[in-house]
C-alpha cells in the first residue's frame, strides 16, 4: 500500500519571534481502500511558544489542534484533536543542536462511530551544521506508543537540507529530502521518503 501527502503550511512569527502559529493543510493519496481516494486530509493549526531560551539550551512548548476536515475517511481520523507538546533543545557548540521532545495526542470531539485516538510520542532530534556551510544534516528518531490500540511503532528517518537561494528581499528558499524506515512489528511503514521546500524570510 501506499499513502503519500503533500502538505501547504504556512508559519506566522510574533512577540518577537518568541512565538508562532503555524497552519498545515494537508492532501492525501493512498489506495488503502479499494478504487484509490484523493483529497483533503485533516487541518491542524500549531501554537509554539519559547518562554527560554540561552547559548547552552532552550525550551519551546506547543500545542496542535486539528479539526477533521478529510474529505474521506481514510484520509483523516474523524475526531477533532489536541497535542501539546514541549522540546527541550541543547546547543552542544555553534553547529550540533540535540533536541528531545514529547507529544501527546488525544482526541476530544468527532464522529462517535471512530476510534478515540491516545497516542503519546518520544522524538530524539539532532541536528549537525556547519559554520559557514549551506547545507545541514538532521536525525529524527521516533518512538510512539498508542494507547489505545496498544501497540508502539518506532521509526528513524535523516535528511539532508540546503539552501538554494536567497531572494532580492532576503527570502531564502531551502530544500531538503528526508528518507527514513520504520522499525518493529509496529512500523508505521517500512520505508518512506519525504521531500519539501522552503520559503523563510
Amino acid at each position: 500500500f501506499y499513502y503519500n501527502v503533500t502538505s501547504l503550511k504556512y508559519t506566522e512569527p510574533f512577540a518577537d519571534g518568541r512565538a508562532s502559529v503555524r497552519l498545515n493543510v494537508p492532501v492525501g493519496a493512498t489506495d488503502l481502500v479499494p478504487g484509490d481516494e484523493v483529497g483533503l486530509g485533516d487541518v491542524g493549526v500549531k501554537l509554539s511558544y519559547i518562554p527560554y531560551v540561552d547559548r547552552s539550551f532552550g525550551l519551546i512548548l506547543s500545542n496542535e489542534v486539528s479539526a477533521p476536515t478529510a474529505s474521506e475517511d481514510v484520509l483523516g481520523s474523524g475526531k477533532w484533536t489536541t497535542s501539546p507538546g514541549v522540546v527541550l533543545a541543547a546547543f552542544l557548540g555553534p553547529e550540533i543542536i540535540l533536541a528531545p521532545a514529547y507529544v501527546h495526542t488525544f482526541s476530544f470531539a468527532g464522529d462517535g462511530d471512530r476510534g478515540d485516538i491516545n497516542i503519546g510520542t518520544f522524538d530524539l532530534y539532532a541536528v549537525y551544521k556547519p559554520r559557514g556551510e549551506r547545507w545541514w544534516l538532521t536525525a529524527d528518531f521516533t518512538v510512539a506508543h498508542d494507547f489505545e490500540n496498544e501497540k508502539t511503532p518506532v521509526s528513524l528517518e535523516v535528511a539532508y537540507g540546503r539552501n538554494l537561494a536567497v531572494l532580492e528581499n532576503g527570502a531564502a528558499l531551502n530544500g531538503y529530502i528526508r528518507p527514513g524506515v520504520g522499525i518493529g512489528d509496529d512500523r508505521p511503514y517500512d520505508f518512506n521518503i519525504e521531500i519539501g521546500l522552503s520559503l523563510v524570510g
